[in-house]
């Protein structure tokens, strides 16, 4: 990006931009980086909320298939008892 600025740069310098248009140009890039950069903050807090979320819905997933192998577990006894 730095880079691509740098060129717009020296594209309007070679043109003999007045320093008025340099200025706005200057303004636009960076208001473009403030937004990008906005854009994927957002993209990054929402990747950690999803991650977020999944974990805790494979916790709740290994809670349920522990309670599924105790109650198997005490039925299997259960039986065997009665054996």
């Amino acid at each position: 990006m730095e880079r691509d600025m740098q060129k717009i740069i020296e594209t309007l310098q070679k043109h003999e931009a007045d320093s008025d248009l340099l200025n706005d140009v200057m303004v636009m890039l960076l208001n473009n980086q403030i937004e990008t950069a906005k854009s994927t903050k957002r993209a990054l807090l929402t990747a950690r909320q999803l991650i977020e979320n999944n974990d805790e819905t494979t916790q709740q997933q290994i809670d349920i298939i522990r309670d599924f192998v105790v109650m198997l577990a005490e039925k299997i006894t259960k039986l065997e008892a009665k054996l």
